[in-house]
């Protein structure tokens, strides 16, 4: 069965624990029963959420985080085939195949990506004929 590695976004009721949840992906609960139907999930916490200790020494940095996802499955000894990033983790996703220069594969949801505005680009839009399957496909995502 393939790996498949959870990353987190920065939401504000994880890191502030107010559900006293210990999994940062509580709210996607079925997103993650879903994914586990095919492939063996593994979901970390970063440092601050979901009542994990904060960093003591420094304000982290994306390589901060990315050197976290490092270090865990080099501790757990987890080769992953496939990275998920939501949010925030897209970036730490993103970070982390550079500065480690790995293969997963990786997939995106709305990934939390600092662009430079004089290179933006332009993305294609939806055509309206196709609102109804994104929706499906967002609404399925969000439940």
């Amino acid at each position: 069965m393939k790996k498949i590695l959870l990353l987190h976004g920065w939401n504000n009721d994880n890191y502030t624990n107010k559900t006293k949840s210990k999994d940062a992906w509580h709210n996607r609960r079925k997103f993650v029963d879903k994914l586990s139907k095919k492939y063996e999930v593994y979901k970390l916490n970063f440092p601050g959420f979901c009542g994990e200790k904060e960093p003591d020494d420094k304000e982290w940095t994306l390589n901060d985080y990315a050197s976290f996802v490092y270090d865990y499955l080099f501790t757990h000894n987890l080769k992953v085939d496939y990275i998920v990033g939501y949010s925030f983790g897209g970036a730490v996703a993103i970070r982390y195949n550079r500065m480690f220069d790995n293969k997963q594969k990786l997939i995106l949801i709305s990934p939390a990506i600092i662009r430079n505005a004089k290179k933006s680009v332009s993305f294609i839009k939806t055509p309206k004929a196709l609102n109804g399957v994104r929706k499906k496909l967002r609404d399925w995502y969000l439940v």
